[in-house]
């Protein structure tokens, strides 16, 4: 339910306060089981990868390509013992490098212990597969109970000591050093969140929440000044925007207003400003100016994928409020931020938005001249040619989808032919031309009834996009060619 959240600056806890919670409760187990999990083995090959290292060995084939793999994780082991036998010289084991070293081996190894189980598969009977899920799904469930008799465990010791750390007096001479028990209760409330989710999908109640909330709003009561405010705020926020209840909802964006005027600084602000916004860009009818208020201080964060989505609601506002020149001046900023792979990589929400942008752009522009007397083809098409970098970029892609609008969407079928051939003649040796001069011949003969004009253009088909013509010397593609030529004979 709830995204990643931005990675913050690493807690330090004292570890003398750390020894006296622990010598006052057992709770502190939570702590000393988070700190165990992150970290590093200090054996070369690990034991947990050597036993599976060992069973696959055992039981793989000794030709093809497991046993190339094999050899390959032969020659890993040996590398990774040479640099185990590294650590008996202290100051070459003490070098950044060597563990550099040992951890790419050993992300290697792990990676070619996946490909031996994979290639595997190929080669066992569908029995031994199923029985191998089998006990894939039985070793799961184990591990799965095992967490939740952990989580059961530190959860009584945590309460315990939550209801009982300020009468420890040896607690008390400590106290001007609440992190660590601030860091505690945050631990706790996410395993409560944690467990929560799964009764969240199944009811969709945020109550499954509760024992969480409680959690982090005690860091924001007893703990104002902690570093973990803004994550708390943000925690029951969030949850609280996922409620059916107005009233929730509306708390929510309350919480998200105060993340954003008195932690100004928080990883969690951006997200904060786009929740506000869509808050309001969602009300019936949308509050668009509102919401562009919101929307505009994502301008603010130019380095994070808030910024790219920022842009493209503000274009929507504009749109739904009839301003087409804003509303393409911000779509287009959405389109040329694609450009710069390193800014939305990863960012899977973009890649609808970056077409719904190039789309919409096109909507403006099919606008009714009553509507918008900027709108039409050839006001698109200069759109396209005042930009060398558009042009040759996505401008295609706006005279396409223009064309595409106009044919299935409004039935102006002699304005889809103009954006058509306006495509065809800014760029007559593209890949797609052929097909465009196909959708020109669709439009005068199914459309208009036009067979004379879609004869012509026909013959045009063939004359420009044929074996021996520039096109196809322009697209040496064997397949490209291939489907194009099918496409004139049909």
């Amino acid at each position: 339910m709830r995204p990643n959240k931005p990675v913050k600056s690493k807690r330090v806890i004292s570890s003398k306060l750390l020894d006296l919670v622990v010598v006052c409760s057992a709770a502190c187990l939570l702590l000393l089981v988070a700190g165990a999990t992150a970290a590093q083995s200090k054996e070369a090959i690990p034991a947990d990868l050597l036993q599976r290292w060992n069973k696959l060995r055992a039981e793989s084939p000794d030709t093809g390509q497991v046993a190339d793999l094999l050899n390959e994780g032969e020659r890993i082991i040996t590398r990774l013992q040479e640099l185990e036998d590294l650590r008996r010289d202290p100051e070459k084991a003490s070098s950044k490098n060597y563990y550099q070293r040992v951890v790419r081996l050993q992300d290697r190894f792990k990676d070619l212990l996946r490909r031996i189980e994979m290639a595997r598969l190929s080669t066992l009977p569908q029995e031994e597969i199923m029985a191998m899920r089998s006990r894939y799904e039985d070793e799961r469930r184990r591990l799965e109970d095992e967490i939740v008799a952990l989580e059961d465990s530190i959860i009584i010791r945590g309460e315990k000591f939550l209801n009982t750390y300020k009468q420890q007096i040896a607690l008390k001479h400590y106290m001007s050093k609440q992190e660590m028990i601030v860091d505690f209760i945050y631990r706790l409330a996410e395993i409560y969140y944690r467990r929560g989710e799964d009764e969240f999908y199944r009811n969709n109640d945020i109550t499954a929440f509760k024992p969480s909330l409680e959690k982090y709003q005690r860091i924001i009561d007893e703990f104002p000044a902690s570093e973990y405010v803004d994550d708390a705020l943000y925690n029951i926020a969030y949850v609280k925007n996922s409620s059916q209840s107005l009233d929730d909802r509306l708390e929510a964006i309350t919480l998200y207003k105060t993340l954003i005027a008195k932690y100004h600084d928080s990883p969690f602000v951006p997200e904060a400003y786009w929740r506000v916004a869509e808050f309001h860009f969602y009300q019936t009818p949308p509050n668009v100016a509102e919401a562009i208020t919101y929307y505009a201080q994502l301008q603010n964060y130019p380095d994070t994928n808030w910024y790219v989505r920022g842009l493209y609601k503000v274009g929507w506002c504009h749109f739904l409020a009839g301003d087409y020149p804003a509303a393409i001046d911000y779509f287009t900023q959405t389109v040329e931020a694609s450009l710069d792979s390193s800014r939305v990589s990863g960012d899977l929400l973009f890649a609808s938005m970056l077409d719904e942008a190039l789309e919409y752009i096109s909507v403006c522009f099919a606008q009714d001249r009553e509507e918008w007397a900027g709108s039409g083809v050839a006001a698109a098409l200069a759109f396209v040619k005042s930009d060398s970098l558009r042009q040759a970029t996505y401008g295609k892609r706006i005279l396409e989808y223009l064309g595409d609008i106009y044919q299935y969407q409004v039935g102006k079928y002699d304005l889809a032919i103009e954006a058509f051939t306006a495509y065809l003649d800014l760029y007559p040796l593209d890949a797609k031309a052929p097909w465009l001069q196909e959708k020109i011949i669709k439009c005068y003969a199914a459309n208009l009834r036009d067979f004379q004009s879609a004869y012509e253009e026909k013959d045009r088909l063939f004359t420009l996009y044929r074996t021996g013509t520039a096109w196809d010397e322009a697209n040496p593609d064997p397949q490209l060619r291939a489907d194009a030529n099918k496409n004139i004979e049909e």
